[in-house]
């Protein structure tokens, strides 16, 4: 291994593969060398102006009564939240509870049952959903790797 003293930054030996971002080796580790990221973007997964149980949370609505929906509806009803309200007009705890989790154990029913599950945050509903196989593409937006910047390369191949 070589260091940086200056930088306090050590890295492995380099050579040609290091500065290519087609190889593991140069490959910027967050984006895979590609220098862009898909990650969901609030502004197509919410419309802030359109009332909550009017379908203002695109990516649960869009599947109508789903488990989704009904547990959005409990987690409303636990945390005092009137679902007829749009979501710019929650106040900034709401608004992080429904979009990030709270933590908070709901009840609901679903499918004649009654169930009780954490509130994991729109968010995490999302990708959960995604890795159910629903297609999320139209709630994506691709945006520049904050790791490397959109160079693709590590950061040990970068700061040469």
């Amino acid at each position: 291994h070589k260091a940086c003293f200056k930088c306090k930054m050590s890295f492995e030996e380099l050579e040609p593969l290091s500065f290519s971002f087609n190889s593991p080796k140069g490959a910027c580790e967050s984006c895979l060398g590609l220098g862009t990221k898909f990650s969901l973007d609030i502004s197509k997964i919410l419309d802030p102006n359109t009332p909550l149980n009017q379908g203002a949370i695109k990516v649960i609505f869009g599947y109508n009564r789903s488990y989704y929906a009904q547990m959005f509806e409990g987690f409303c009803e636990c945390n005092g939240i009137d679902s007829a309200l749009c979501f710019n007009e929650l106040n900034k705890e709401q608004q992080d509870a429904l979009l990030y989790g709270n933590g908070t154990e709901i009840n609901f029913h679903f499918k004649n049952s009654s169930l009780k599950r954490p509130w994991k945050g729109i968010i995490q509903i999302a990708y959960d959903m995604f890795k159910e196989q629903k297609d999320l593409s139209d709630y994506m937006s691709e945006k520049t790797c904050s790791s490397c910047e959109g160079h693709r390369l590590k950061a040990s191949s970068l700061s040469v």
